[in-house]
């Protein structure tokens, strides 16, 4: 006698036909991880380039910087215009294209160059902007170096700031400063 022939399970997860389902769900998983891998790669490279960019800007503007510094310094008895001027022709080669000195009221006292802007705008853009940071403005990169302010003898320090030490001390005074003496034997002297 033949025995009953058992029949394959029925059922929506069994079976040969359920395979071809979850390799198209497997190829469409692959597909949208690949896509966010790619599109994660697309931004850090972004970035780094942008962060590249802007440390190049900050290493050419510090250079230039340092040459218009020592070349004003070089010419430290000659008129202002005759500085800046000399100090542009030496910067020149770091393509810089306008430099203008500023006194203690943000007044231009001396350029060079051709300056993009009108010197109303240059004023207040170089009052607003931070020191020594690059900023793209159309085609050209605008950078400022802003000397430190000396405060003057009877203002207080700034916020932050140590107080000032005392220059000298009156006659037969100790400075504020002095260690104390402890009590105790005296010391050995040889």
């Amino acid at each position: 006698m033949i025995g009953p022939v058992s029949s394959p399970p029925s059922g929506p997860q069994s079976g040969p036909r359920s395979l071809p389902r979850w390799s198209r769900a497997a190829a469409v998983a692959a597909i949208g991880l690949v896509g966010a891998a790619l599109i994660a790669m697309v931004w850090t490279t972004r970035k780094s380039v942008l962060d590249a960019r802007a440390t190049l800007l900050r290493g050419q503007a510090a250079e230039a910087h340092g040459l218009i510094r020592a070349r004003m310094m070089e010419l430290a008895d000659a008129p202002t215009e005759e500085r800046v001027d000399a100090a542009f022709d030496a910067a020149a080669g770091q393509h810089v294209r306008y430099l203008a000195l500023l006194d203690a009221d943000d007044r231009i006292v001396a350029e060079a160059g051709a300056p993009r802007a009108d010197r109303a705008e240059l004023v207040a853009w170089a009052i607003a902007a931070a020191p020594a940071t690059p900023e793209q403005v159309g085609e050209r990169v605008r950078v400022v170096f802003k000397r430190i302010r000396r405060p003057d003898k009877d203002e207080p320090p700034p916020p932050g700031a140590p107080p000032p030490s005392p220059s000298a001390t009156a006659p037969g005074t100790a400075p504020a400063t002095a260690p104390a003496t402890a009590p105790g034997p005296a010391p050995a002297t040889a």
